[in-house]
C-alpha cells in the first residue's frame, strides 16, 4: 500500500475513535457528571472538533495541487505546519479536560520534534532560543525548494555554524496521525474502564428487583380491590399506597447512587406526573373527595399511576439489561 494509503486509513481511524469518544461522553451519565464542570465540558467539545478539523486539513494538503504561487506557497506551508501544532495541543487538552492521567499523552511526546521544527521554520524563525535558552538560532525557509512535499530549512547556529535540513512534510503528518491515534486509543480504553468499572460496582444490584420487592403487582392489584368496593377499609388503602410510595423513593435514590437520577429526564417526567393523582387517590380513601364521580375520578387517576409504574419498571429492567452487559 502507498503512502496516500496508509494516511487515509489513519485519517478514517482518528474519525472513527473521535465518534466513540462522543459516544461514551454523550451517555446520559456520564454527560450529566461532566457538565458539572462547564469549563471542562467546553474545553472537551472544543478540543475534539479542533482533532478532527485539522486533520480534515491535513488532508486537504495532502489531496490538492500544490500552489504555483509563491505567496500561496508559503501560506500552505505555515499553515499546515500550524495545523499540526493545534491538533497536539488539542489531544493535550481532551485528556485535561476529562481529568485523565497525563500517561496517555506519552505518544505525543514522540512529535516535540515537529513542534520545535515549527518553531523554527515558521513560529520564531528570526529568534529560536537554544535548549539551553542562554543563546539564539536563527533560521531560513530556502524559498527555491518549497514543494508540496516541503522544503529546506537552514539554520544559523549559536557558533556560527550551518545546518541545512530537508523537512518532508508527509512524514510529519503520518507521524502524527500515528500518534494521535495511539493517543485517541488510550482515551478510549480509559473511558471503557472507568464504564467498567462503575457497572462492576453495582451489577449484583437490580433496579426491578428493588422496584418490586414489596409484591408491587400485587399491592397494586389490591388497591384496584379497594376503589371497586369504595374505598373500604380507608386504612389498608393508604397503607398500600404508602409502600408504592416507598419504592418509588427507594428507586430514586438507587438512581441517584448510580448518578442516573439526574441524567433520566424521562424518569424526573415521570415521577413529576404522578404527584397528582397519588394526591388524589390518598383524598379518596381519606374520604376527602365527596363530590360527584369521585369513584370515577380516582379510577382514572390510579390507571394513570398503574401505567407509569409499568414504565418505570420497564425502564428499570433495560437499566439492569445494561449492566449486565460486558
Amino acid at each position: 500500500m502507498n503512502e496516500k494509503g496508509i494516511l487515509g486509513i489513519i485519517m478514517a481511524n482518528i474519525e472513527r475513535q473521535i465518534s466513540k469518544i462522543r459516544e461514551f461522553i454523550n451517555s446520559p451519565r456520564k454527560q450529566t457528571l461532566l457538565l458539572r464542570k462547564k469549563n471542562r465540558w467546553n474545553q472537551m467539545c472544543s478540543a475534539l472538533d479542533i482533532i478532527q478539523d485539522t486533520d480534515i486539513a491535513m488532508d486537504a494538503y495532502l489531496e490538492n495541487a500544490f500552489a504555483e504561487d509563491t505567496g500561496e506557497q508559503y501560506i500552505r506551508i505555515y499553515g499546515i505546519l500550524q495545523t499540526l501544532v493545534v491538533q497536539q495541543d488539542a489531544a493535550r487538552h481532551l485528556i485535561e479536560s476529562l481529568e485523565f492521567s497525563l500517561d496517555l499523552c506519552d505518544p505525543l511526546k514522540e512529535l516535540k520534534v515537529i513542534r520545535q521544527m515549527r518553531v523554527e521554520s515558521i513560529g520564531h524563525p528570526t529568534q529560536t532560543r537554544t535548549e539551553s535558552k542562554k543563546a539564539f538560532s536563527y533560521h531560513f525557509i530556502s524559498r527555491a525548494t518549497m514543494h508540496k512535499e516541503g522544503f529546506q530549512l537552514m539554520s544559523c547556529l549559536p557558533d556560527g555554524g550551518h545546518e541545512f535540513e530537508d523537512i518532508r512534510i508527509s512524514s510529519l503528518i503520518e507521524k502524527q496521525r500515528t500518534a494521535i491515534e495511539s493517543t485517541l486509543n488510550g482515551i478510549i480504553g480509559e473511558l471503557k474502564r472507568e464504564e467498567q468499572e462503575h457497572k462492576e460496582k453495582f451489577k449484583g444490584e437490580s433496579l426491578q428487583r428493588l422496584l418490586t420487592r414489596n409484591n408491587l403487582h400485587y399491592i397494586v392489584s389490591k388497591i384496584w380491590e379497594q376503589i371497586h368496593s369504595g374505598g373500604y377499609p380507608p386504612e389498608l388503602g393508604l397503607m398500600h399506597l404508602e409502600i408504592i410510595k416507598k419504592n418509588l423513593h427507594e428507586f430514586k435514590e438507587a438512581l441517584t447512587k448510580r448518578d442516573l437520577w439526574a441524567a433520566s429526564d424521562s424518569l424526573q417526567h415521570i415521577y413529576r406526573y404522578l404527584d397528582y393523582p397519588l394526591h388524589e387517590v390518598a383524598r379518596y380513601f381519606r374520604r376527602e373527595d365527596n363530590q360527584e364521580f369521585a369513584k370515577e375520578r380516582v379510577q382514572v387517576n390510579f390507571f394513570f399511576i398503574n401505567k407509569h409504574l409499568d414504565e418505570i419498571e420497564q425502564i428499570a429492567k433495560e437499566i439492569d439489561e445494561d449492566y449486565m452487559q460486558r
